[in-house]
């Protein structure tokens, strides 16, 4: 059941603003270049920011994550 929550979400939230798709990209890429955890979700944030300029920094932040753990949470809650 979560799983198809998390889906949904995270479709949701890619039709609604094409800022997501910018922000799972930089998270994405950061992963592949091996860096920490810490700046993976950094530039997911600052993706967000280039976006939303406007945004406070705490908001893109919050905004950013949800992103990144809503596509990551079929993955992380799988149960075998």
């Amino acid at each position: 059941m979560w799983n198809e929550a998390a889906a949904a979400l995270y479709f949701w939230v890619m039709d609604q603003d094409e800022t997501a798709g910018a922000v799972l990209e930089a998270f994405r890429r950061a992963r592949n270049a091996g860096l920490d955890a810490a700046d993976c979700y950094r530039a997911g944030v600052l993706a967000w920011r280039k976006r939303h300029p406007d945004h406070t920094p705490g908001y893109a932040a919050k905004q950013a994550v949800s992103v990144i753990l809503a596509s990551l949470a079929p993955d992380m809650l799988r149960i075998e």
